[in-house]
């Protein structure tokens, strides 16, 4: 009976468990309060030069301070895992603190970039240009998807891949009537390659992406640029044409005052190396554009941002932002225009000194001791040790002189010592007298006191003597 009822009860739950729902983790997003916006996995001449737009379109501001981008292969499937490493950025406030917060606004876009871009924050570059899968999470238990890209050869996507976007291209969210992105769940039809530059951050309004095709707006009347001849600086410039306006562009000179390659601890090369432009001209000059190069065959290239850099303003760029590297054993230093010409090349500077920057001034280039980020710089050299001379006059020193050692030699035996024999005199009464003046007393003294125990004990002595005689004899002892 009890049997029964065990295995009744056994029954029911699994009959329970047969109905209830199971909930599997995947990687469909929930809805988009946050949306991956435009993404661009390489420069035209920098594959390093990556970014990924995000975009808010909600009525409100959102706080989205620990959020995450992850990006993983195109081969993974749906089911398979997105490993730590997978995590490319997590935002926070660059500069720290427990009350900063990163909040994105509504209709708002927000750039994460490998490179320095204006407002943007730091992300793991290594996005791969044919094909890979770009995600926003909202770390947590359940982690919330709540945007999910997958481009070119991907693996998983919202429904279809997206065109992947060549170098120096990006892939733009396709927009509305009202200019807002939108989210069909469909990567292949949300998003447009190619369609005009990238606009990290910015609302694209030279090509306007549509839902199946790229619209651009009417051609605007060619308009030329000038720049008063009498307001460009001595140093060369170098001229372009733009194919779109038919106009001669004249890109102002900028120069590198200051190179920082090997900060002191508790510095870090990583972090705080620094180059530092300066703007020589009266008027402001927008960065954009504009490439800085290191290393001795200028492998590594910096693009900077669309930051304007006032007249006669320092503007030093930091290897936490730029990731260049400047090695310690010397690198060469340049500045190219946003046509590719050398607008500076600082000289080479030979093995970095620790703590000291290479900076230049109006005689030319030299190390400081002072190192001077964002700011004129100054001349500090290492002053020459200054020897007292003192006026007491002193013994001259003695010509210092080589110790020779001889090899050494096996130990020889050490020589056995050896005593004087004692001379033996004659004994004499009277040597012995001088040579022991008291010995002499000792016979009477001796005489007197053997007298006096003869004396003392004379009947024991005598008793012994006849006992001893009559067992000579063998006869019986006399009675005492």
């Amino acid at each position: 009976m009890k049997k029964a009822i065990l295995y009744t009860l056994i029954g029911g739950v699994l009959c329970v468990s047969q109905t209830l729902p199971v909930h599997a983790a995947t990687d469909s997003p929930t809805m988009a309060t946050i949306m991956i916006s435009e993404f661009q996995t390489g420069g035209a001449s920098d594959a390093t030069e990556e970014f990924v737009e995000l975009y808010n379109p909600n009525e409100t501001d959102l706080d989205i301070t620990g959020w995450q981008l992850q990006y993983r292969a195109a081969s993974q499937t749906v089911t398979a895992s997105w490993p730590a490493s997978s995590t490319k950025a997590t935002l926070a406030c660059v500069a720290g603190g427990t009350d900063c917060r990163v909040v994105i606004s509504a209709h708002s876009r927000l750039v994460l970039a490998t490179t320095s871009l204006a407002g943007a924050l730091p992300m793991s570059g290594g996005l791969s240009g044919t094909g890979g899968q770009l995600r926003i999470v909202q770390p947590g238990s359940p982690l919330v998807v709540h945007d999910l890209v997958g481009y070119g050869t991907a693996a998983t996507a919202e429904t279809t891949p997206a065109a992947a976007p060549a170098g120096g291209k990006s892939s733009k969210r396709i927009v509305n009537d009202d200019g807002l992105p939108v989210d069909t769940g469909n990567n292949a039809q949300d998003f447009i390659a190619a369609c005009g530059n990238p606009t990290p951050g910015q609302e694209d309004t030279g090509y306007i992406p549509r839902a199946g095709s790229c619209e651009q707006p009417p051609a605007a009347e060619p308009t030329t640029s000038h720049t008063p001849a009498d307001t460009l600086p001595d140093s060369p410039t170098s001229n372009t044409d733009d194919p779109g306006q038919g106009a001669s562009v004249v890109y102002l000179p900028l120069v590198i005052t200051e190179v920082f390659a090997d900060p002191a601890s508790p510095q870090q090369d990583s972090t705080d190396e620094f180059i530092e432009l300066y703007n020589p001209n009266d008027s402001a000059v927008t960065l954009k554009g504009y490439r800085l190069q290191t290393g001795s065959d200028y492998r590594y290239s910096y693009t900077l941002g669309d930051t304007p850099l006032g007249p006669h303003m320092y503007l030093a760029i930091p290897s936490a932002v730029s990731k260049l590297s400047l090695a310690n054993a010397g690198s060469g230093v340049r500045l190219l225009d946003p046509t590719g010409a050398v607008a500076y090349e600082a000289p080479n500077y030979g093995d970095a000194k620790e703590g000291q920057s290479w900076m230049q001034d109006e005689s030319g280039w030299k190390w400081t001791l002072i190192p001077t980020p964002g700011a004129e710089n100054i001349v500090s050299v290492p002053q020459p040790k200054v020897v007292a001379i003192s006026t007491t006059t002193k013994k001259k020193a003695a010509a210092k002189t080589t110790k020779v050692t001889a090899p050494k030699q096996p130990k020889a035996p050490a020589a056995k010592k050896t005593t004087a024999p004692k001379t033996t005199q004659p004994y004499t009464a009277q040597a012995s007298a001088a040579a022991n003046p008291q010995y002499w007393l000792l016979v009477p003294l001796g005489t007197l006191v053997t007298g006096y125990a003869a004396y003392e004990y004379r009947h024991g002595i005598s008793k012994t003597a006849r006992t001893g005689w009559a067992k000579i004899r063998g006869k019986k002892p006399p009675a005492s």
